[in-house]
């Protein structure tokens, strides 16, 4: 077990009407309950299988990292996800992810990390916040 932390994002999250959580990484997309007590004791709401690797790699390379993730499955649910709502979700999460993309990359364009943090004050800013 480990973990990697993002940059405190907030403003940014409330801006594109985002919501933040800790993200649990597995091989796989299945669960047991061991992986869901690790999940409940870590505070995790999602569990993906991708950005663990690139936020070690970000760690290694001192490079501010944040995952912008999209959910197709409930893994809390008792009753499991058949693969036809699999496929339905997958869409919707697709063309949300592909929205929201699209309005954080252009919210972040030309501002510094930092300038997302709650307690950032820029001089003479009369940005909204």
């Amino acid at each position: 077990l480990g973990n990697f932390r993002s940059p405190p994002l907030g403003k940014l999250a409330k801006r594109a009407g985002l919501k933040v959580g800790v993200v649990s990484t597995s091989d796989s997309l299945d669960y047991t309950m061991q992986d869901l007590q690790v999940m409940h004791g870590e505070g995790a709401s999602v569990k993906e299988m991708e950005a663990a690797a690139i936020a070690w790699v970000c760690h290694s390379l001192k490079t501010p990292f944040f995952a912008l993730k999209s959910i197709t499955d409930i893994v809390d649910d008792e009753e499991r996800t058949s693969q036809e709502e699999f496929y339905e979700n997958l869409a919707m999460a697709s063309r949300n992810l592909q929205t929201k993309l699209s309005l954080v990359l252009s919210l972040i364009q030309g501002k510094p990390m930092l300038y997302w943090r709650w307690d950032y004050v820029a001089a003479a800013s009369n940005d909204e916040t």
